[in-house]
Formats: structure tokens, sequence, C-alpha cells
């Protein structure tokens, strides 16, 4: 059991559903806790976005805007003082569509430390390419004292050092 987190009010709705042992929060991660963004629910909703002009753009191209939803931010450092009561955390992923760093950089590395962080480095970019952001991500992990742990190309896994340890994961 876990934490989700899910900005889509309807996607949360099945979340509240089919994970009954699990905190199902209907907000967004972010830098600027207490604010609240507009969240475009579009039709197929696995388009849905924060982005106003990602919006604009899937409904030029025939898809529907069913709903334009204002969700709360919280930073993921509030997320772990309000919902998980300083037990430990084994395990969090990260897909946000582009805003996984400002996620990361919302929370506070040298008190909350999870064992492993799956993120999303393989990145759709606006203009229909694909970008791999290992460079970037590799980086902001190692200043918190986390290793590369397996890369998919689509994902990579970090482990922190205390896992690594705790494990007896070899860096090679």
């Amino acid at each position: 059991n876990g934490i989700n987190i899910e900005p889509n009010v309807t996607l949360h709705k099945a979340f509240l559903n089919l994970r009954k042992r699990d905190m199902n929060l209907n907000i967004w991660v972010g830098p600027d806790s207490g604010d609240s963004l507009d969240f475009y629910v579009i039709q197929p909703d696995t388009l849905s976005t924060f982005d106003a002009k990602s919006a604009k753009q899937y409904e030029a191209e025939w898809h529907s805007i069913l709903s334009v939803e204002k969700v709360p931010i919280i930073s993921l450092d509030e997320v772990f003082g309000k919902y998980v009561w300083e037990k430990h955390v084994d395990f969090i992923s990260i897909d946000t569509e582009w805003y996984d760093m400002q996620v990361l950089q919302s929370n506070d590395w040298k008190k909350n430390r999870p064992d492993f962080v799956i993120l999303e480095t393989l990145e759709y970019k606006r203009n229909g390419n694909w970008e791999k952001l290992n460079a970037t991500y590799d980086g902001f992990f190692e200043s918190h004292q986390y290793s590369k742990f397996a890369d998919t190309y689509i994902n990579t896994i970090y482990v922190s050092s205390e896992a690594m340890d705790t494990y007896k994961i070899s860096k090679e």
C-alpha cells in the first residue's frame, strides 16, 4: 500500500474504488504549496494536462476538453510531512510529463529519502521529438547521494546510498 497522487478527478475516483488500502490524493505536487493550477481534462484522459498550450493544441487536433478543474498544489516535502508520518518509504514513481524536475526540487532530500525512485527519463517534447534526459536527472540524484540502478531507456531507477548499503548493491 502507499500514496497515489492523481490530479485527474475521474482517475482519482478510480483509485478510491480500486486502491482502498492506499491514501489517494487529488492534488498536484509542485513547488508552490497553497496555490492551485488549472487541470485540463481531455478525451482521451491520457492527454490531460496542466499545460494550457498543449490543451489548446489537442483541442485543435479534434480532442475534446471535457473540463478544467482547479487542483491544489503541495510540495513533495509536504506530502511526506502530512501523509507519510515518519514511515520509511521504499519506492516512489514520478511521471508528470514535463514537470518531473519541479516535483523533485520540491522535496527535502536530506530528510525524505525513499530507497528507490523511478522516473520517466525519456520525454516526449512538444515539437514531436523524444529526448533522453539522464544528463539532467543523473546529476540531480548524484548531488543527493543517489546512484543510477537501472535504465530501461524509458525509465531510470535511482537508489539511495543508504539502500545501497542495506541491500548490498554494488555500483558496478
